[in-house]
C-alpha cells in the first residue's frame, strides 16, 4: 500500500504520491457512517476536464465500473472495518489525476483526496 487517506465527518487530509507508469497502486480509505446501506464513488480529474467517474460499490449489491476501469481498476468494500481500496494495475501515464472517494448521505458530501503522479519507466 503506497498510500493514506482518511475522512472522518467533512474533513479530508490530501495527499500526493508519484510513482512509475506498469506497477500497481492502492488508494486505502477510511470512512465513518452510523448507516447499515450506503454507496461510495470513485472519481478522478484529469487536468482541465470534469471530474470522472470511475466505480461505485453499495454495500449490498455489486459494483458497477466506466467502461475504461474495467480490466485495470478494482475496488473492495470492508464494512466490518470502515476501509475502501481502489487498486490501480499496469498504471499508465493517463492514470496522473487528482482521485476522489465520496460517499452521499443527507446531503453531506464525504471526500478523499489522492493527487497522483506517474512518470515514465526508465528504458
Amino acid at each position: 500500500l503506497r498510500s493514506l487517506m482518511f475522512c472522518k465527518f467533512c474533513s479530508f487530509l490530501s495527499f500526493a504520491l508519484t510513482e512509475t507508469e506498469g506497477v500497481q497502486v492502492t488508494l486505502d480509505s477510511i470512512y465513518h457512517t452510523s448507516l447499515r446501506d450506503y454507496c461510495l464513488y470513485w472519481y478522478r480529474h484529469l487536468s482541465v476536464a470534469q471530474p470522472e467517474y470511475i466505480l461505485q460499490r453499495c454495500t449490498h449489491t455489486s459494483e458497477h465500473k466506466e467502461n475504461f476501469a474495467e480490466s485495470r481498476f478494482s475496488d473492495e468494500l470492508q464494512t466490518s472495518r470502515k476501509s475502501r481500496k481502489l487498486t490501480i494495475s499496469q498504471l499508465e501515464l493517463s492514470d496522473a489525476a487528482v482521485y476522489y472517494c465520496h460517499r452521499l448521505s443527507d446531503k453531506l458530501l464525504f471526500i478523499f483526496l489522492f493527487e497522483g503522479i506517474v512518470t515514465q519507466q526508465n528504458p
